[in-house]
């Protein structure tokens, strides 16, 4: 079963063309296309042409999407660090419960699909309940400048949560999924029927049909923030699990599918869940030393 759901995954398309490929090649030998008459032609460049335009418009708006979830993203961390380091700093004996706070508050996050980002709510409203309980001591300017500077940081991050939530709703409708695949089926039909079934006019026509199918891969993987997540998703956070001077905490099942790599000595917190997605109540957190 792990090793299936690696050859699928999405951020290592590489398997995947691979056995796509092979399946188109034992099909185009398979089936020899009877060629297509001048209306047919005529059909196959105005499909291929609403096709190329509306899967790059699909494409163009999910890399827009992801670019701005990624930024509102980055901007939250980069919130939350400073908003320890000012409790740190000048609320000493509050650092240790905030830390747990922001802690528990991130790996939530984790546990839960980037998808599904809105359901962390809950233990942000935790963190920003605890922020706020904080009391500057009557007469310390500092402290009172600090805890302004606290409520300004805890209501930029609300604030990027509530853009983060817009965008992550804005994906691909099952119309339009529909529509592209009506329209996939079409090329892959005329550009099959196009195929002699000789070795060359074989090879091409998977590789034309390989390609189009990893347009429609790349569209989902964009589209379920699962686009090269390692990099826009897994590094950021790890580093700011660091710049806290926390372990970083993953889900086990990213790195039992392969989806993350975990450098050799490399020491994290693994998280498993014992009840079905999207329950993450009585979850097992364990640190565990790859290699």
């Amino acid at each position: 079963m792990k090793v299936m759901r690696k050859l699928f995954n999405v951020s290592q398309p590489t398997p995947l063309m691979i056995i796509a490929f092979f399946a188109f090649l034992v099909v185009a030998r398979l089936y020899h296309g009877h060629g297509l008459s001048d209306s047919s032609k005529i059909l196959l460049t105005v499909t291929s042409f609403v096709f190329g335009f509306y899967i790059n418009n699909l494409i163009t708006q999910s890399r827009s999407r992801h670019a701005k979830i990624v930024e509102g993203l980055r901007e939250e961390g980069g919130h939350i660090k400073a908003i320890y380091f000012m409790v740190h700093s000048v609320f000493n004996k509050e650092a240790e419960a905030e830390l747990a706070v922001i802690d528990e508050y991130l790996m939530t996050c984790m546990d839960y699909k980037s998808v599904d980002y809105a359901k962390s709510a809950p233990a942000f409203r935790k963190l920003f309940e605890h922020t706020m309980k904080i009391e500057p001591k009557s007469g310390d300017a500092q402290q009172g400048m600090t805890y302004s500077h606290l409520v300004r940081l805890v209501d930029e991050i609300s604030k990027a949560r509530t853009r983060i939530e817009a965008t992550v709703k804005e994906r691909v409708s099952a119309f339009e999924w529909m529509t592209v695949a009506i329209l996939l089926l079409l090329v892959i039909y005329f550009v099959f029927s196009l195929n002699s079934g000789g070795w060359v006019s074989a090879v091409i026509t998977s590789f034309i049909a390989t390609a189009l199918l990893m347009l429609i891969i790349i569209l989902n993987s964009l589209d379920s923030l699962e686009w090269k997540e390692d990099k826009w998703f897994w590094v950021p956070i790890e580093e700011l699990f660091i710049g806290l001077d926390l372990l970083p905490y993953y889900p086990r099942i990213l790195v039992d599918t392969g989806r993350l790599k975990l450098a050799e000595g490399k020491s994290v917190r693994l998280a498993d869940y014992p009840h079905p997605y999207p329950d993450i109540s009585d979850r097992k957190v364990n640190i565990h030393t790859e290699g």
